[in-house]
């Protein structure tokens, strides 16, 4: 089992920088940021700002810059977004920003991609960047494939209802061999036609799984996705889960919690350092530290 670090980077609380050495002191495998462009001003909300109250997804900061100030600051630790949310990126730009980070950091990116949220203001937040959020399942299965091909061919070209461009010459180029791996961010939903469309996208573009620890019929699906992955010739699948600490997301996270999902096929645990009550802005050092110190004695039984 691995175990990974992660914090909602932003103004006023723990530098990201600091928070991933300590992460990779701890003995940590992975640090991993979030992603929202912006707040979309709503009425509702507005009293929220004034009191300095509003959501911490509002602070957040870039993540790729972030990692790259990571990257300079650590030596093995990896450097993964849960999530990036693709739909809002150009496929261009990010392809070079994640080779870019690759080739600086010696290998160690993962991409996870996410769709984004359906519900406000989170669909307002598409809107701004000009995608319909019922589009978002396709923007993001395009541009993950577009950014493959630019990642793994000299001359490359997409030609899709989302992506498209002409033969182009993309460099850099990612360190890992086949590109960065790509992780989907997204629950398997509560229906079996939705999860059905999840595996099919995960075993069209992606190289591994993020879910919610709380994620319905975790171990079927586990079992599932690596089976279908066998039949296909591929490689085992990276099962990673995140945990929250500060979102009722299921059981403590203890001894008994890891080894059962250790035994369903998971080989990450993510813990989100969240701050209490979740949607604070603030996550103070000293409190970051003492949640590390508890973290560190628990993996430390494992790694």
């Amino acid at each position: 089992m691995k175990f990974g670090a992660m914090l909602y980077q932003s103004s006023g609380t723990i530098s990201a920088v600091e928070f991933a050495r300590i992460a990779e002191q701890c003995g940590c495998d992975s640090v991993w940021l979030g992603e929202h462009t912006h707040r979309p001003v709503t009425d509702d909300e507005r009293p929220l700002m004034k009191q300095g109250e509003l959501d911490n997804h509002a602070y957040m900061h870039d993540p790729w810059v972030t990692l790259g100030a990571i990257a300079a600051s650590t030596t093995n630790v990896i450097l993964g977004t849960a999530v990036t949310l693709l739909a809002q990126r150009d496929p261009i730009i990010l392809a070079k920003e994640v080779a870019t980070l690759d080739q600086l950091s010696g290998g160690r990116v993962i991409l996870g991609v996410g769709y984004g949220h359906p519900s406000e203001p989170y669909r307002t937040e598409m809107a701004n960047h000009g995608i319909e959020p019922s589009d978002r399942f396709d923007v993001v299965r395009e541009r993950v494939l577009a950014m493959r091909e630019m990642w793994t061919k000299e001359e490359s070209e997409f030609h899709g209802s989302h992506v498209n461009f002409d033969p182009i010459w993309p460099f850099p180029k990612p360190i890992q061999s086949g590109g960065v791996p790509v992780l989907l961010g997204s629950s398997g939903g509560s229906k079996r036609e939705i999860w059905e469309k999840r595996l099919g996208w995960m075993l069209e573009y992606c190289d591994g799984w993020l879910p919610g620890s709380t994620e319905p019929h975790l171990a079927d699906r586990i079992n599932e996705l690596q089976s279908a992955a066998r039949r296909s010739g591929r490689p085992a699948y990276d099962i990673t889960i995140q945990w929250s600490e500060a979102r009722g997301m299921g059981d403590p996270l203890d001894e008994s919690a890891i080894e059962q999902f250790e035994s369903i096929g998971v080989n990450r645990i993510i813990r989100h350092f969240t701050p209490t009550p979740s949607g604070s802005q603030l996550y103070p050092r000293d409190e970051v530290v003492a949640s590390f110190n508890e973290y560190e004695k628990l993996l430390r039984k494992f790694v």
